[in-house]
């Protein structure tokens, strides 16, 4: 079987044992160095203002709308301290990883420290599925509206977007190669074919 990717694909195949893996690198995202960057400075002056008028109150020169903005202020560092663990907790991105083994396919989604949707910060969770041949049958690759393919599975209640930043050559060259692996009848949508 052809495991090679296509021309100028950032994506790779590699050997664990006896399975493939391909690998398809997550993108390069120099926003979450900025973003990280804005949370360690108003992290650390928030910290140093906190403990000024920490002490302040504790001295006795505090009044009531010290203690309320106190109050306030802390969930706000606490929050700010959770995303600055978040964006430096691991070195870059995780890459998505499909293992092809005998009779089902390791999904692992990967983790994107910090993704920027329009004007949205979110933090995307790591998803480990083990696709056994049954849901593998499920293995759609869609048109959407904009004219991008996607490439969908059904696991239960939940569709999992498979290679959402490779592009759409790409992941047609996924679609395939897992339905000639694992000898899959319709991969293709109705709406994409």
């Amino acid at each position: 079987m052809d495991f090679n990717p296509p021309a100028g694909s950032k994506i790779s195949v590699v050997t664990e044992g006896s399975a493939p893996v391909i690998v398809i690198p997550q993108p390069d995202n120099p926003m979450a160095l900025l973003v990280g960057l804005l949370m360690i400075f108003l992290l650390f002056f928030g910290a140093i203002a906190l403990i000024h008028t920490a002490s302040m109150v504790l001295s006795g020169q505090g009044n009531v709308s010290l203690v309320i903005w106190m109050g306030l202020w802390t969930p706000g560092l606490a929050l700010t301290a959770c995303v600055v663990y978040r964006l430096l907790r691991r070195r870059g991105a995780v890459p998505e990883t499909l293992t092809l083994d005998r009779d089902s396919v390791g999904y692992d989604s990967g983790l994107v420290p910090l993704l920027l949707k329009g004007r949205a910060i979110s933090f995307p969770k790591q998803v480990h599925v083990d696709l056994d041949r049954q849901q593998l049958q499920s293995l759609r690759l869609r048109g959407n509206v904009v004219g991008q393919w996607r490439l969908t599975i059904d696991v239960g209640a939940d569709r999992i977007d498979i290679a959402p930043n490779a592009s759409g050559v790409e992941r047609e060259w996924i679609a395939c190669l897992l339905a000639k692996h694992y000898g899959l009848t319709q991969v293709r949508s109705e709406a994409a074919a």
